[in-house]
């Protein structure tokens, strides 16, 4: 019975690393959660949390510098307008031109590049797998 209890701990600890570890190097992958801020945000930190937002997976094309970019519900995207390193670095610019965006060192950033973004600077934020999760357990 004592054995049982261990077998059903260690489960649940690969249970977790597996839920909130990156697992995107076995494609080249990498996804963004971000969230919005009821006020306004300042040094990716908000006081005051909205809602999430839908995480987006980039899979990363280095030999064609080139991104694929997916939201749930959406449709698949191509951007060509980008300078690729590896998965955790590189920068896009979306085809309209209004954002350039990509991660440093496997952080996300994004930064407007006129008018023309839907959504401002000061209103997004971009969370860690895990706060994504946290989140999204809280049902917020």
């Amino acid at each position: 019975m004592r054995d049982a209890g261990a077998w059903i701990g260690w489960a649940i600890i690969v249970g977790i690393i597996y839920l909130i570890g990156d697992w995107g190097f076995l494609t080249s992958e990498i996804t963004s959660y971000s969230a919005m801020c009821a006020i306004t945000v300042t040094n990716n930190r908000c006081a005051k949390h909205s809602f999430t937002m839908g995480p987006t997976t980039y899979k990363v094309f280095p030999n064609e510098q080139t991104v694929v970019y997916r939201v749930k519900g959406l449709p698949v995207e191509r951007l060509t307008k980008c300078a690729v390193a590896d998965r955790k670095n590189w920068t896009c610019r979306y085809n309209d031109e209004s954002a350039e965006f990509g991660f440093k060192n496997g952080k996300y950033f994004m930064t407007s590049l006129g008018t023309a973004s839907i959504i401002k600077d000061d209103e997004v934020y971009h969370l860690s797998r895990f706060q994504y999760l946290l989140f999204r357990i809280k049902g917020e």
